[in-house]
Order: structure tokens, then sequence, then C-alpha cells
């Protein structure tokens, strides 16, 4: 009676079907290791995920002096995300230093923060084209205090899809400007006092589009690049003298930044993101990448798919699709302008 396939084993003497039955034999238990690896893998990177969003304990925002007479600085601290981080540092009991272009604004977040008994030093400059005499205020300010929290949130980004060629070299270089280089001096001017006193703790406010790169935003994402791997390179310098540097990567927030107006389960309104942040300081939330942190829930799950699961070789064609047809639309929106403008001349 003939033998069923699976349960065919060759005999001895047939030495050539021998071989080859366990050459196929051995790469079938390789693929099944092979397997059981990479869904170990994937389950304990979900497991670190949710442990970092709900059991292990993060670096209390606390810790680097609230309550103790020490400031907390905040560029961009009018509006979204900036505006919520001056309110919730002043609610953990940090006095605040306010960084920010528009005076109006500026004092609208002060006097939120004096009705809650908050210490307020605040100064109006724009960091797209900062002065020597303003850079020196700002400094005297920040050297004057206890710096206990510097987040460096201020950031400009292209004002629609655009090619490189046609965006403005002005455009361009205030990107450069407020993205990099605020950042740069800010950092300079509050590490020695916290290298001294060996504790101190600095937010750099990052972006999604440092991950894969975004066509048609390319200088300010590439700007987005520099302040992941500055913060990534500085805090493996100043971690063994006690200073936390931690880059934060945001996805989509409710705010004037992004656009969006309307917080949903995907978009989170500013208050919720903040809490978020503050709440989960070292820790790393989804993202393979060191010292950052993605802490908002939904997104830190976004992030896991995006950095283990989603192919390079798949990447950069949607990524493209997305950003040329956000480019076309942006486009048509700036012929329309342009034909209504010659209309009404």
């Amino acid at each position: 009676m003939e033998q069923p396939f699976l349960g065919y084993i060759p005999s001895a003497a047939d030495e050539d079907a021998l071989w080859h039955f366990k050459l196929f034999n051995t790469f079938q238990v390789f693929c099944v290791l092979a397997g059981c690896a990479a869904v170990l893998y994937f389950a304990i990177r979900i497991i670190d995920i949710v442990c970092d969003l709900w059991f292990r304990d993060s670096i209390p925002v606390e810790s680097f002096g609230a309550d103790k007479g020490y400031w907390a600085v905040v560029t961009g601290c009018t509006d979204g995300i900036g505006k919520e981080l001056a309110l919730q540092l002043g609610d953990k009991g940090y006095n605040l230093v306010l960084l920010s272009r528009t005076q109006s604004k500026l004092d609208g977040v002060r006097n939120q923060l004096l009705a809650k008994n908050v210490k307020v030093d605040s100064y109006a400059v724009d960091f797209s084209c900062t002065t020597k005499e303003q850079w020196d205020h700002i400094e005297q300010m920040v050297k004057s205090k206890d710096i206990g929290i510097l987040v460096n949130n201020v950031g400009v980004c292209h004002p629609a899809a655009v090619t490189f060629v046609d965006e403005s070299p002005t455009m361009c270089k205030q990107m450069v400007d407020v993205n990099i280089v605020t950042m740069m001096k800010m950092t300079r001017f509050v590490v020695p006092q916290m290298r001294q006193r060996k504790n101190g703790c600095i937010l750099n406010i990052g972006s999604w589009t440092c991950l894969k790169g975004m066509p048609f935003l390319s200088v300010y994402a590439g700007t987005k690049g520099f302040v992941k791997t500055f913060s990534q390179s500085l805090a493996y310098e100043l971690k063994s003298e006690g200073i936390t540097i931690q880059h934060i990567l945001s996805f989509w927030v409710a705010s004037k930044m992004s656009g969006y107006k309307k917080a949903s389960v995907s978009i989170p309104s500013a208050t919720r993101y903040v809490s978020s942040v503050l709440n989960r300081i070292g820790l790393m939330c989804g993202t393979l990448e060191c010292f950052s942190t993605v802490p908002y829930a939904p997104h830190s799950y976004l992030a896991f798919v995006c950095t283990t699961m989603w192919d390079a070789r798949i990447v950069p064609p949607i990524l493209y699709s997305i950003a040329n047809n956000l480019y076309k639309l942006a486009k048509k929106k700036r012929l329309r302008l342009k034909n209504k403008q010659e209309l009404v001349l």
C-alpha cells in the first residue's frame, strides 16, 4: 500500500533521496524557528509599548525643582502645545519664563499664570530675526534664574506643500533659524547651570516628518531631523551628568500650526497631548529612536507600525503619493487666489 506524502521517509539505501529529505526537513525547522523569533520580537515590542504607556514609572516632572523656586523656560508659548506646556508646568509648581513673538498673546498667557500665583518673566521676540541685543537679553534672563526645565517648542513650517526650489530662500532661512538655531542657543544658555547642579530637563518638540522624510515639506522635515539627532547626541553626552534630554516625536495635534481645529482620538487636544508629554518623561512609548518618546497612546501604536512593521521599500512611494496630493491641492489653491486677485485688479 502506497504511503501518504507526509509520512514518506526515504530508505537508508537511497542516499541521494535521504540527503534531500534531511535538507528539506532542516529548512522547515529553520522557517519555523525564524517565524517564532519574529512573532516573539513583535510580541515583546507590543508588551514594551503597553508597559511604557500604562505600567512603567516615568521620571516625575516635579523632580527638576517644582515648588522649590525653580523656573521652566518655554519658547513659542502663546498657542497650542507651547501654551499648554506653560500652563501645566505652572500647575506643577514651576515659575515660568515665556518667550514668544506676539506681545498681546504673551500678555494673555502671563495673566493666566499670574492668576494661579505663578511667577512669570516674559519677553516678546521673533526668533526668525533675533538681533544680538535680543539674544544677550534672553541669555541674561535665563542665567539669572535657576532653570529646572527648558522646552524648545517654537517652530515654523511651510505655509503649504511646496517643492524645495519653489520655496522662498527667506522662508527656508526662517525655518533653519527658528527650528534649529534657536534650540541650540537656548540649550547652550541652560546646560552649564544644569551640569553644575547635576539635574535638569530639556524637552525638544519634534515631528513625525523626521521618521521617513516628507516630500514637498523638505526643509521643515530636514530641520526636524536635526532636532532628533541633536537631542539624541546631546542626551548621550549629558546623561551621566544628571540631565534628562528628550525628543518629543509628535504626530498630529489640534492646534493652529497643524491646521486641525477639532480634537479626536487620533488628533488630541493640546491639553490632552501635553498631559501625556509631562507624564511620560524618560519612556520611549513605541519608538525605536533612543532618547525619544511618542507619549500619546494612539500615536504610540502608529509609531510602532511606522518604525518596525513598515517596509522601507514601500514607504517612499506612499509618502510621495500623499505629499504630492497635498502639493497639488496647495497649488490649485494658490492659483485660485491669484486669479481672484487679478479679477479684483
